[in-house]
């Protein structure tokens, strides 16, 4: 009865809601009780409408998600989301559906890619990603983390962050009412110990810390050699100490770092050219197209620089070592982010989220 009452007001002119309001209530009201073939009848209508286009735009959403998930026709869900997109311009509705047909457009490419075994990895996370990032499909990324841990060319890194994934989708989905339960987490600190997924697992579950991971441990000698030089004033020692890091610890924010200080501790501590002339050669080579590099080749080339990013115009002073740091120190007022939201990026090996010591803007952010 009310179907009817509505359906007559899209005829009515007297009344003061617009023909797009009808409908999408009335689709959204059809849908819910499982008309759903009256449900499209009325708002496929709105494809010829144009105003308001906000409410245009959000009942071609509500169409275009019915063809995604209910009739499991991405072509059709595409088509009418650009129709929305269309309709909405820049309105919250005709953003969304822009977004929505942008996501089908990458899902299709990523399905037609022809890959190597060793690709699929990658793949999988990248399908993963666009599901649960952008097409909230929990269901459907969670059979490609899936996948991942069921893939033989998987790195133990990436079984890892799949999990942490997995316990991630699970752990929302309960909602901020729900009991809180950290059994989920906790399967992650058991299976992948000493990694960061299992410390911001620990961190995720409210229990201790107890989780030391690599970086933890390269900081930990980092610190140990900038004592030999700060504190104790020997900058040879400091230099032996950095150079046990860095075969240890190569893939690490603490071993790049190492490389820098080995080379700035030569030239401006010990004033020996002929050793601080490699080893900034060294960081160009081994560290390519980051601060770092960029700030050793400026030196290199006798050119003006500052910490973080090489060669500069005009500056006042050359700022050293210690300096810099604490600029990045000083970074660290922008984060840090929320633990418990998943950094969904690549397939390498990537903290799901970074440890809280690197959740901040780093030299590399600035390339």
């Amino acid at each position: 009865e009310a179907i009817s009452e509505l359906r007559l007001l899209t005829g009515d002119g007297r009344y003061s809601r617009s023909i797009p309001d009808i409908l999408v209530e009335l689709g959204r009201i059809e849908f819910a009780h499982g008309w759903h073939a009256d449900g499209i009848n009325d708002l496929t209508r709105l494809e010829k409408l144009l105003d308001p286009p906000d409410k245009v735009a959000e009942g071609l959403v509500m169409l275009g998600n019915d063809a995604r998930l209910r009739r499991i026709d991405d072509r059709e869900a595409l088509r009418v989301y650009q129709i929305g997109a269309r309709a909405g311009g820049n309105t919250f509705w005709g953003n969304r559906a822009r977004e929505l047909a942008s996501a089908l457009s990458d899902l299709a490419r990523l399905r037609e890619q022809k890959l190597k075994d060793s690709a699929w990895v990658s793949w999988n996370f990248d399908m993963a990603e666009l599901y649960l990032l952008r097409l909230n499909g929990r269901d459907s990324a969670r059979v490609a983390y899936r996948r991942i841990l069921s893939d033989t060319n998987s790195k133990p890194v990436q079984k890892a962050r799949a999990s942490y994934a997995l316990a991630w989708i699970t752990d929302d989905e309960r909602g901020d009412t729900a009991a809180f339960d950290p059994s989920t987490w906790l399967q992650v600190v058991h299976a992948w110990p000493g990694t960061i997924f299992a410390k911001t697992a620990q961190l995720n579950a409210g229990v201790e810390v107890t989780t030391v991971t690599r970086d933890d441990s390269a900081e930990s000698l980092y610190r140990k050699a900038e004592m030999r030089w700060m504190d104790d004033s020997n900058p040879e020692a400091a230099v032996s100490e950095f150079k046990g890091l860095i075969p240890k610890f190569p893939e690490t924010q603490a071993g790049r770092r190492a490389r820098y200080a080995i080379a700035w501790i030569h030239d401006n501590l010990r004033h020996d050219s002929a050793k601080a002339s490699p080893a900034y050669r060294q960081v160009v080579d081994s560290l390519p197209g980051t601060a770092w590099a960029r700030k050793a080749d400026a030196i290199l080339k006798g050119q003006p620089h500052d910490f973080l990013e090489g060669v500069v115009l005009k500056h006042d002073s050359d700022e050293d070592f210690e300096e810099g740091a604490e600029q990045i120190e000083g970074l660290k007022k922008f984060g840090p982010r929320s633990p418990k939201t998943p950094a969904l990026q690549s397939d390498e090996p990537e903290a799901i989220p970074p440890p809280p010591e690197e959740q901040f803007l780093q030299p590399d952010d600035f390339n």
